[in-house]
């Protein structure tokens, strides 16, 4: 007997008269197949039966004909000859890695054969056309890596084990990963471990792992009276000296004085200085703005001018005190792509304090800045806002006061969600 083991988004690809168990670790579950039956859609005539031998016959590339799935599919036995060639090889192994496009095309399927039609029978047969080819490249491309079996297959990959495997990254980032152990641990090569952690993260592998270890560094500062240096190590760091500097690079001042802020912000219960150089970072308040009319307004001071992109957060959109050339902005999921308006120097002067205030009155949202109106745009009155906030892009901000309809709110400092 032979072992295979099979991970999310795998195929098990089984041939007339096989055998297989250990579907559970502690059963035997015997599985025998007689005959395959698809049903590619109501539009469809009749029903297709593919015949694919009885119980112990010996699997063969004469099993499932290639006339049989060019009649499935409408097209030519000569096109799907190829597809059936890699299908029925022998030395092929069982276990075939389709990865998320091959569930988004299973997920296409199920949603065809819902809805009717003869458009959807249409959509059935390019689907499972394609769900074929997939499967034979996989046949073609699977490989065996050193940390165990897994069939990878082409550019989809193995998303979901990428994911799972990140999240066990967190608890082991102080270790002394390379690239090439990041990838070999996923049981990927370097290239597509690459892309699917960009694609899962936004960050290159290294990148990640580098915001992985700060966080853990912020955590220890904020709740610990260890030393820097000791901290540096425990998070993966070669020296205090380097761990400063990427540390810096994340959050915009040195680790000494993220010490400060938190201690500052557990006496406080809020923060008062907010300066980061990411645009992950940012300070929420600690409970969200409703539907409804309301009120958020404060009392900041910004380092600077001239292109920073301070902004103050409403769930998923910003009004930006001081965006591209220096002027306010208005971006997010309700309110659009980026539009600017009058100049930031029109209305707040750096390293001067300033208040502002974001109210909402019926389908009305105004935003105003020392008294003054500077924009409104039309809202619903049932939209739930969400977590309001700052986020200091490249500035520093003072906040002397933060309020929700008139209650002081703490704002607590952390990376964007």
């Amino acid at each position: 007997r032979q072992r295979w083991r099979v991970r999310p988004d795998d195929v098990l690809w089984l041939w007339p008269g096989q055998v297989f168990s250990g579907i559970d670790a502690s059963d035997e579950v015997p599985v025998e197949v007689e005959r395959l039956r698809l049903r590619p859609g109501p539009a469809m005539e009749s029903e297709a039966r593919l015949p694919v031998g009885g119980p112990g016959r010996a699997p063969g590339p004469g099993g499932v004909r290639a006339g049989d799935l060019a009649t499935l599919l409408g097209v030519t036995a000569r096109t799907v000859r190829p597809v059936m060639a890699e299908l029925t090889r022998q030395d092929r192994r069982p276990v075939v890695a389709l990865g998320c496009e091959g569930g988004r095309a299973m997920d296409e399927i199920r949603a065809l054969l819902g809805a009717g039609g003869e458009l959807s029978a249409i959509g059935v047969r390019a689907a499972v056309w394609h769900l074929l080819v997939r499967l034979a490249a996989g046949c073609r491309e699977t490989v065996t890596t050193g940390r165990g079996s897994a069939s990878v297959a082409g550019e989809a990959g193995c998303e979901r084990r990428v994911r799972e495997w990140l999240r066990r990254l967190e608890e082991t980032c102080d270790e002394p990963w390379t690239l090439e152990a990041m990838a070999a641990e996923a049981g990927l090569k370097r290239s597509r471990f690459g892309t699917l952690c960009r694609r899962i993260t936004g960050d290159s592998p290294l990148v990640h792992l580098s915001r992985l270890r700060i966080r853990r560094s912020r955590r220890l500062l904020a709740e610990t009276g260890r030393s820097v240096t000791e901290i540096a190590f425990d998070c993966g760091f070669g020296s205090s000296q380097y761990f400063a500097k990427v540390f810096r690079r994340y959050q915009g001042h040195e680790p000494t004085h993220y010490r400060q802020l938190a201690l500052a912000m557990r006496r406080s219960g809020g923060i008062q200085y907010l300066k980061s150089d990411s645009a992950r970072v940012k300070a929420l308040a600690r409970r969200a703005v409703g539907a409804g009319d309301f009120t958020v307004e404060g009392r900041l001071t910004l380092d600077r001018l001239g292109g920073t992109a301070a902004s103050l957060e409403l769930g998923p959109d910003r009004f930006g005190f001081d965006g591209r050339d220096g002027r306010l902005f208005l971006e997010g999921h309700t309110f659009g792509e980026a539009r600017f308006f009058d100049r930031s120097d029109d209305h707040i002067r750096e390293g001067m304090p300033f208040e502002f205030s974001a109210t909402r009155r019926g389908d009305r949202l105004a935003f105003v800045i020392n008294g003054r109106e500077v924009t409104a745009v039309p809202d619903q009155a049932g939209r739930r806002i969400g977590r309001v906030g700052l986020r200091p892009l490249r500035n520093g901000i003072h906040i002397a006061r933060f309020a929700i309809d008139g209650e002081p709110v703490a704002l607590l400092g952390g990376e964007a969600e």
